[in-house]
């Protein structure tokens, strides 16, 4: 589970650098101009992502997760908070209190007012890649990569988006199967989210309220 590149197919593993998991970071980030600290959920999502590149035959992109904080305080805060309970759940005893103290019993979750209020905001910059020297073919100067944002707004993340995604995937292959079955380049093998369903979950989302934006920067 530590391993960066884990899920990365086999045919690729090789042409990537090895990586241990992203360790809780602390950085300014000048594009949101916010105190940015790790992303407890990272852990799992940039594996997923990386296998997306990877099926792909993508291997030159990198990337990562980050969680914005309100100021530097809270950022700090944050960040040791992680290392601490990092450090606490690896201890067994100790484990064994807090999961028995504070975690939920199996089936406990929030309450129906708690999900209906959740909400969530995912901002994604994205950069193109240039080798050197790669001139604009119009104009003849240096061609400047390009920029975009996308920006992706719902409800709650941990309960209600989460079963709407996963109705919305289900549905996708009753009802659009003949359309996956045309539209994906990679056939069979374990896929991702973005390789099993691509745009087509897109639309579905985007039908149910979900709100989704691309724009240049």
């Amino acid at each position: 589970m530590l391993d960066q590149n884990q899920l990365l197919p086999k045919s690729v593993q090789h042409q990537v650098n090895r990586a241990l998991v992203s360790m809780p970071t602390l950085y300014y980030d000048y594009d949101f101009q916010r105190w940015q600290t790790y992303f407890i959920m990272s852990f799992s999502n940039e594996k997923i992502v990386k296998r997306s590149h990877g099926l792909a035959m993508e291997t030159n992109g990198r990337g990562g997760e980050s969680m914005s904080a309100p100021g530097l305080i809270s950022a700090l805060a944050i960040t040791l908070g992680l290392c601490l309970g990092g450090a606490a759940l690896a201890i067994g005893p100790l484990r064994r209190f807090i999961q028995n103290r504070f975690m939920p019993a199996p089936g406990e979750g929030p309450s129906d007012e708690s999900v209906a209020k959740g909400r969530f905001t995912i901002h994604v910059i994205g950069e193109s890649h240039l080798p050197e020297n790669v001139e604009n073919s119009c104009s003849g100067n240096a061609a400047k990569p390009v920029r975009a944002l996308a920006v992706i707004e719902g409800g709650d993340p941990g309960y209600g988006e989460t079963c709407r995604y996963l109705v919305e995937g289900a549905l996708c292959l009753v009802k659009s199967e003949d359309q996956i079955r045309n539209e994906n380049k990679i056939k069979g093998g374990v896929l991702t989210p973005a390789h099993a369903f691509g745009q087509i979950l897109v639309r579905r989302l985007l039908d149910r309220h979900v709100k989704i934006s691309v724009s240049e920067l």
